[in-house]
């Protein structure tokens, strides 16, 4: 299971694609100068000639159970939680926690180093 994802191509090329087909040039020939495989422009002007609509459909999928924002006003209000207890709170594990942080920006806090060793580094610097 992949877990990238693909985001559609832009309005402004699938545009610019029926465009460029509406003026008679061959799929072919959009493919090459748009750098779009040829069963994409053949879905899109298909699709543009049935519907007259070039769009990217809308991805289905299952809502997140998840409000992210409240979960991001949790952790900046709490910074030390642990992500058990983050998820506890919301009803999920502790990695899909540590998951939707990162997808909200947040890292992970390295550990200081020991005293000892700060030192180490200070004294071979001198």
């Amino acid at each position: 299971m992949s877990t990238r994802t693909t985001s559609p191509y832009s309005e402004d090329l699938r545009k610019r694609v029926i465009k460029y087909l509406s003026q008679g040039n061959s799929q072919r020939q959009a493919s090459s100068l748009f750098r779009v495989h040829v069963n994409t422009v053949n879905r899109w002007w298909v699709r543009y000639q049935k519907e007259g609509n070039y769009c990217a459909r809308k991805r289905s999928g299952r809502p997140s159970k998840v409000d992210q924002p409240k979960l991001e006003k949790v952790v900046q209000s709490n910074p030390n939680i642990k992500l058990q207890e983050l998820g506890s709170q919301f009803n999920i594990s502790g990695f899909h926690a540590s998951r939707i942080l990162k997808k909200l920006g947040f890292s992970y806090k390295k550990k200081a180093s020991p005293i000892w060793k700060q030192n180490k580094k200070i004294e071979l610097l001198s």
